[in-house]
């Protein structure tokens, strides 16, 4: 018999890969968030894609829920002294929660935990997938406003097993938009989606081999400069 926790699991993602598929790729984040806030309570959160360095993460696509841009602009002033996305460097993938005043305490870290602290993130769970070969990555975070309202062992085991699936679901929901659009074009032609860093998330098999035959040793990741500089200008 299933049980009733695994049957509401199994429902959460049938409406998840239900909405990947139903809306615009504008509005799918939105709509994922909204789905696990009851299962597993925020605030706010952000989702995005980013590379590693020494000096922090370098965000490349940046999804807000309920937060400002203004947050992300005062960040980069502190990433080199979050130590809690940096504990996620190199590790493949992860999930883990953070109680803000226990995690950045000590003279060191305090201009960094009076930026979190203004933003309402004093609970945070951190949940992150990587390329070690290329140290991109596909993450997400979930604020919590409410000093004690503390991340537990079996909520980061829940964001855990959700996470996959959120991220499966994002990328379908890109190809569903790649295949829109190619439905609605008169004449063959390529798609592809990616950042402005050039790095491909998605692309179709007529894109590809219209890369290819252009540029030979293209290698698939990202796309060639010269074509970045050309979608750049």
């Amino acid at each position: 018999m299933t049980s009733p926790a695994l049957h509401d699991f199994s429902m959460l993602l049938l409406q998840l890969y239900r909405l990947s598929h139903e809306l615009p790729i504008d509005a799918f984040q939105d709509a994922a968030l909204e789905l696990v806030k009851p299962v597993l309570p925020f605030d706010a959160s952000m989702w995005g894609t980013a590379t590693t360095a020494a000096e922090g993460i370098d965000v490349h696509t940046l999804h807000l829920h309920r937060k400002t841009p203004e947050m992300m602009m005062e960040y980069d002033n502190f990433k080199h002294l979050d130590s809690a996305a940096a504990s996620f460097f190199g590790k493949g993938h992860g999930t883990r929660g953070f109680h803000s005043k226990s995690w950045w305490s000590g003279p060191t870290y305090a201009p960094f935990l009076d930026y979190v602290q203004r933003y309402d993130q004093n609970n945070i769970f951190i949940t992150m997938d990587s390329d070690p070969r290329s140290n991109f990555m596909h993450w997400f975070s979930l604020f919590r406003a409410d000093p004690d309202a503390h991340c537990k062992p079996e909520e980061v085991d829940l964001l855990a097993s959700l996470s996959p699936h959120l991220m499966q679901a994002l990328a379908l929901n890109r190809i569903v938009h790649l295949d829109r659009l190619e439905a609605g074009s008169q004449a063959p032609s390529g798609s592809a989606i990616g950042d402005l860093r050039g790095v491909l998330y998605h692309a179709d098999n007529f894109f590809e081999t219209t890369l290819k035959t252009e540029w030979p040793s293209w290698h698939g990741r990202t796309l060639p400069d010269a074509l970045l500089k050309h979608f750049l200008h």
